[in-house]
C-alpha cells in the first residue's frame, strides 16, 4: 500500500470514529435534555470551544474525555467506548484506589474460596491480594525490599537473587524457558500497552541495569514468537516449593479483567501438583550458559509474576 493510499484509509477511520463519538456525545446530552450551549457551560468551556473539540472529536484528550463524560453523567459503557475510539485510556488505579472498589470485595471471596496459591494482581503485576495459601507457600522465601513474590511477582522472578532456586528444576535452562522469558514477555505486553508508566519504567530501569536480566529482555520478542501468546499458556512449569524444598510441577491458571473496564485486574491461581516436572526441550535454550556467581548471578533471577 503506498503512503497516499495509507493517508486515505487513516483519514476514513479518523472520520468513522468522529461519527461514533459524535452520536454517543449527543445522544448522552439529548437524553438530558440538554442544548450544546449548556454541554458547553457544564464542561466549563466557551460554546466555540465545544464546536472545535467536535470538529474531530476523535482527537480529544483523556482530560476533555472525563470533562464531557462527568457533564453528561455518562455511564462507565459509553465512557469506555469514547477512550477506546479515541485511543485515550484513562489514568491506572493505584493499587490503594483498586483495594477500595466495591467489586474488590467480590475477588476476594473468590481468591479465599480456593484451597491454591491465589492472589489478584494490578497491569503491572503488584499485587492487590493474596489468599492466606499464597502467603503459606512463599512466606519463607528470604525478605527483599524490592523483589518479594508477597509484593510483586514480576519483579520476584526478575530481581530476587533466590528466585532461580525455587522457579525451575535448579538450573538456569529450566528457570529461563519456564518462568524467565514467559515473565519478561508479560512485561514487554504491559510495556506496549502502556509505555512510558511509572511503574513499569521503573522495572525496565532496573532490568536494563543488570545484564543478564537485559540479555532476556532482549532474547524476549524471539522467545514470543517461538511460544506464542504467553498470557494462556497454562504449561505445566518446574517449582520447588520452598517450604519443603521438594520438586514438583505447577500450573499457572490465569483470567485477565483488563481493558477499559473498571477493575482493570488479573486473577492468577497456582495449581500444584506432584507429577514429573517437565523438561527443557533441547532446542530450547539448553545450550544456555547459566550466569555467572556473584552480582550477576543474582541480577538473573528473573521476573517474578505468578502468571505471565
Amino acid at each position: 500500500m503506498s503512503h497516499n493510499q495509507r493517508t486515505l484509509s487513516d483519514r476514513g477511520g479518523e472520520r468513522n470514529s468522529d461519527h461514533l463519538v459524535r452520536e454517543i456525545v449527543d445522544s448522552a446530552r439529548q437524553a438530558l435534555g440538554m442544548t450544546r450551549k449548556g454541554l458547553a457551560e457544564a464542561v466549563g468551556v466557551h460554546p466555540r470551544t465545544l464546536r472545535n473539540w467536535m470538529q474531530h472529536p476523535s482527537r480529544l484528550t483523556g482530560e476533555q474525555i472525563e470533562r464531557l463524560a462527568r457533564s453528561l453523567c455518562m455511564s462507565a459503557e459509553n465512557e469506555a467506548n469514547l477512550r477506546l475510539l479515541t485511543s485515550r485510556k484513562p489514568a491506572p488505579l493505584t493499587v490503594a484506589e483498586i483495594r477500595e472498589q466495591p467489586d474488590m470485595a467480590i475477588y476476594r471471596r473468590l481468591v479465599d474460596s480456593t484451597s491454591y496459591p491465589s492472589m489478584v494482581t494490578d497491569y503491572s503485576a503488584e499485587n492487590i491480594y493474596v489468599n492466606a495459601a499464597f502467603r503459606d507457600l512463599f512466606g519463607s522465601v528470604t525478605p527483599h525490599a524490592y523483589a518479594s513474590p508477597l509484593k510483586n511477582g514480576l519483579t520476584y522472578i526478575l530481581f530476587h537473587p533466590q528466585a532461580g532456586e525455587v522457579l525451575g528444576s535448579g538450573d538456569y535452562a529450566s528457570f529461563r524457558e519456564y518462568w524467565l522469558m514467559p515473565a519478561m514477555a508479560h512485561f514487554l505486553a504491559a510495556w506496549q500497552q502502556r509505555p512510558g508508566d511509572a511503574k513499569l519504567l521503573r522495572i525496565k530501569e532496573e532490568i536494563l541495569r543488570r545484564p543478564e536480566v537485559r540479555r532476556a529482555y532482549e532474547a524476549a520478542p524471539n522467545w514470543i514468537v517461538r511460544s506464542g501468546d504467553i498470557h494462556v499458556n497454562s504449561t505445566a512449569r518446574p517449582f520447588r516449593d520452598p517450604r519443603s524444598g521438594r520438586l514438583r510441577t505447577v500450573h499457572i491458571v490465569t483470567e485477565g479483567h483488563h481493558g477499559y473496564q473498571p477493575l482493570p485486574v488479573t486473577h492468577t491461581t497456582w495449581v500444584l501438583d506432584d507429577l514429573e516436572p517437565p523438561q527443557v526441550p533441547e532446542q530450547h535454550g539448553r545450550h544456555q550458559e547459566p550466569p555467572a556467581r556473584g552480582e550477576e548471578a543474582r541480577c538473573s533471577c528473573g521476573p517474578g509474576q505468578a502468571a505471565p
